[in-house]
């Protein structure tokens, strides 16, 4: 990735991750793409995490109170 943007270097993960799996499903990935598959794949997951896990114990503290009251 060449750009210094943060936002732009996480547009080009995504649209790179996002190559990656077309190409898994349509065709064949060589070594050195399922192991950049799998790179991206944490690397996203770490970003996303933080906007995910406010979101997760919310829903996990609704789903506790509804399960109190079952």
């Amino acid at each position: 990735m060449t750009s210094e943007n943060p936002i732009e270097m996480g547009r080009q993960a995504r649209d790179r991750y996002a190559y990656l799996v077309d190409k898994k499903f349509s065709s064949t990935l060589s070594e050195s793409e399922q192991e950049e598959l799998s790179r991206l794949r944490v690397h996203l997951d770490e970003a996303d995490a933080k906007f995910y896990e406010p979101i997760e114990r919310h829903l996990e503290s609704v789903l506790a109170k509804l399960r109190e009251w079952a």
